[in-house]
């Protein structure tokens, strides 16, 4: 090879080098063109979207249901206990006992119609925590009205078998003394409930043993 052809001017070799490197811009490819992307997921059909929704609601419900089960398991037990302590518990009738039978009524709407009063004991031993005032023998009792419905001739007396012989005396229940009383104080009350009626009005039954 001659020096003649190894010759080259300036130009002609920038000419070249420019040639070459756009040669190379045509050539290399972007990164971009040899990123694949994902293929595009397919919408779920409707179907599907509802069943998962009741899957959720029927997980969720067995979790709240294992939660409720574990915490309630004291609380199961002491309801079974409170049933087994009630059907064992016996109630008998006292006939050697009586009963004074006092109507309350209180105002539930407007609590300052409800005034001290003192109810006299009658020689009777309340059932409740009503305030004793010795001096007076009464009960202090905060009430807007109140009468005496007589006495009902028995008393109730509540024991548990093998625990010692223990009893207790107990009141009566609201339907239990609307039971026994005498007819003309079953009258008394149909007017009582006519001059104070239901629902601002309540009635309490204040009971008494009385002391032989």
């Amino acid at each position: 090879m001659s020096r003649k052809q190894l010759y080259v001017d300036w130009e002609t070799l920038n000419r070249l080098i420019k040639a070459n490197s756009e040669k190379q811009k045509v050539v290399s490819m972007p990164d971009e063109v040899w990123y694949v992307p994902e293929a595009a997921k397919p919408p779920e059909p409707e179907w599907m979207a509802e069943k998962f929704d009741d899957l959720k609601a029927i997980i969720e419900e067995e979790v709240l249901n294992s939660r409720d089960k574990v915490a309630s398991v004291s609380e199961q037990q002491y309801g079974e206990a409170t049933e087994c302590i009630r059907d064992g518990l016996q109630i008998k009738v006292d006939e050697d006992s009586k009963t004074i039978i006092l109507l309350l009524v209180l105002d539930t709407q407007q609590e300052s119609n409800n005034v001290s009063r003192h109810v006299h004991c009658d020689d009777g031993i309340c059932f409740g925590g009503y305030v004793y005032d010795m001096p007076k023998d009464a009960y202090i009792v905060k009430c807007v009205d109140y009468m005496c419905l007589g006495t009902i001739p028995v008393s109730f007396v509540a024991s548990v078998p093998k625990v010692g012989g223990w009893n207790i005396r107990v009141p009566m229940t609201e339907q239990v003394v609307e039971r026994l009383l005498a007819p003309y104080y079953k009258r008394m009350l149909k007017g009582v409930r006519e001059k104070y009626p239901k629902p601002r009005y309540a009635l309490h039954y204040m009971q008494m043993l009385e002391c032989n």
